[in-house]
C-alpha cells in the first residue's frame, strides 16, 4: 500500500478530538447513544473530530489498549459513513475483547446510521 492510500485511510491528526474542556463539554451537552459493544457521545461541531475511550472498570490498561485499537480499526473501516460535522467520543465495552471484529464493525455502521438519522 503506498503511503497516499495510508493516509487517505488513516486518521489524520486534525480529526482527534483532545482536550479535557473539550471532552467535559461532549459528555455534559453531547447526545448519548447505547450499543451492545460500543457507545457513542455526540455532538454537532465545525468539522468531524473523533476519540475513543473505555471505562477504567476494564482493570488491566493491556486490555483498555485492546479494545481502543479495536475501536479505531472498525472506525477507519466504517469513517466513510460518519458525518462530516460531529464531535464523536466512542466509548467501548468490555465485551468487545470477546466479539467478533465483525459485530464491533456492525456496531459502528449502527451508530453511524443513528448519528445520520439526527440530522447531523
Amino acid at each position: 500500500m503506498t503511503n497516499e492510500a495510508r493516509r487517505r485511510h488513516g486518521l489524520p491528526k486534525a480529526e482527534i478530538l483532545r482536550g479535557t474542556k473539550r471532552f467535559q463539554e461532549l459528555f455534559e451537552t453531547g447526545r448519548h447513544q447505547r450499543g451492545q459493544l460500543v457507545d457513542m457521545v455526540w455532538m454537532k461541531a465545525g468539522r468531524r473530530q473523533v476519540a475513543f475511550a473505555t471505562s477504567r472498570r476494564v482493570k488491566r490498561a493491556v486490555q483498555r489498549n485492546a479494545i481502543k485499537r479495536r475501536l479505531r480499526e472498525a472506525y477507519r473501516l466504517e469513517q466513510h459513513a460518519f458525518a462530516a460535522g460531529a464531535a464523536i467520543i466512542f466509548i467501548g465495552h468490555a465485551r468487545i475483547l470477546e466479539a467478533d471484529f465483525e459485530a464491533v464493525r456492525a456496531g459502528m455502521r449502527k451508530l453511524a446510521r443513528v448519528l445520520s438519522a439526527a440530522g447531523n
